[in-house]
């Protein structure tokens, strides 16, 4: 009874299924892949994929459902958008540039001394965290739903910022590498300072977004989220924290992975040259001992 009565709100309720095409983001998102493709060519391969991926997460995150229902019913919404944003879009996008272009690219001067400052591994990191903190301040929060242009002011600092500091971490050049211990502290203490947020939004007393605990009902979704999800501000509130503190902490926690697996494979591929280096030794060392012998 509980089941159809939700499905029937959520059916009478058929604008949480409407996309929201902003003009920004369809001419942001088709910037990236026209700049992209007109830099390395109409290849597929696994970088141009990646880099696809990541562009279409950009605009899901900004166009899908979960837009308009993050702006003004759900704060759990709101939090999924930007984690797909930080942690799913920014890393793809990073993991999607060509190494070959990229060296080219640096090897302007003025591209060089930018990526020289911006990637220094604490300021990549207080830059990013600090942007992802200073957001959920509640009153900075507020003023991001009731003003566009700051809304969208906060999703491209989110992603620029993310961009940065993935690159950081995770540079596809590798000379310009971090070590391996700090570059698993790095992605280590941003799981933390993910996971400090998300706890700290999950056990506070209120709610502490106004938006969200009076929203302004113009698409007739609150009476599915607060009856027929059984879904309060405050649930709500807790639930966005949860995932900032669950798939924040592994999302940044990933980065450890990638930076283990290089590790194994420079490691690897340094054993293999040694063993190739002392099996020339070897054959050489037979050559200098074998007796020439002369048949004439």
């Amino acid at each position: 009874m509980v089941f159809s009565s939700t499905l029937a709100a959520t059916t009478a309720a058929a604008p949480i299924w409407n996309w929201t095409f902003d003009w920004t983001v369809v001419l942001g998102c088709g910037a990236l892949l026209a700049a992209y493709y007109g830099a390395v060519g109409f290849k597929f391969n696994r970088k141009t994929v990646l880099w696809t991926i990541g562009v279409v997460t950009i605009f899901i995150a900004l166009t899908s459902p979960i837009h308009d229902v993050g702006e003004h019913y759900l704060f759990s919404a709101h939090m999924l958008q930007h984690l797909l944003l930080l942690l799913i879009a920014a890393p793809l996008l990073v993991l999607g540039l060509p190494v070959g272009l990229m060296k080219r690219a640096l090897r302007i001067g003025w591209v060089a001394r930018t990526e020289k400052i911006l990637s220094q591994p604490l300021f990549a990191w207080i830059l990013s965290i600090g942007t992802l903190w200073v957001w959920h301040i509640p009153a900075l929060y507020n003023a991001a739903l009731v003003d566009h242009n700051l809304h969208i002011f906060e999703h491209l600092s989110f992603l620029v910022t993310a961009v940065i500091f993935w690159w950081t971490g995770l540079k596809p050049i590798a000379r310009l590498q971090m070590n391996t211990l700090p570059a698993i502290l790095y992605f280590f203490f941003a799981a933390l300072a993910s996971s400090i947020l998300g706890l700290l939004l999950s056990f506070a007393p209120n709610s502490m977004f106004p938006t969200y605990i009076n929203p302004i009902d113009t698409s007739h979704l609150l009476q599915v989220f607060r009856d027929g999800w059984d879904l309060s501000a405050h649930g709500d509130q807790q639930l966005g924290g949860v995932m900032m503190w669950s798939s924040g902490g592994f999302g940044y926690l990933a980065g450890v992975v990638v930076v283990m697996v290089r590790w194994y494979k420079r490691d690897q591929l340094k054993t293999f040259r040694e063993n190739i280096a002392l099996e020339q030794e070897r054959e050489a060392q037979k050559s200098r001992l074998t007796p020439v012998t002369n048949d004439a």
